[in-house]
């Protein structure tokens, strides 16, 4: 989806203005990208370009996790505190000392 509209955009030049003023320009950092991504397209589209686990013992070889911590001191895309996390993580086993 995503790339389509980049595309189209990039068939002219006042459109591949546009597409480079919305999403490089307007987009001081990663997060105000990932907030106005979400905003246009919703957190389903984002949640499916996000790479998935791919784990080969004791190593997991999928993409980096970055978390995103809001002022109540929760994670973002899970709403869990630090201390959940972490929990969860050594609940499951994923925990490696």
């Amino acid at each position: 989806m995503y790339n389509g509209l980049f595309t189209s955009a990039a068939a002219s030049a006042d459109g591949l203005k546009a597409w480079m003023d919305e999403w490089v320009y307007g987009c001081p950092d990663r997060s105000s990208y990932i907030d106005r991504y979400i905003k246009k397209f919703g957190s389903a589209a984002l949640d499916e370009l996000r790479a998935k686990p791919f784990y080969s013992s004791p190593a997991n070889y999928g993409s980096a996790f970055t978390s995103r911590w809001d002022r109540e001191g929760k994670e973002r895309s899970m709403g869990v505190t630090l201390p959940q996390l972490e929990k969860l993580l050594q609940e499951r086993g994923k925990v490696y000392e």
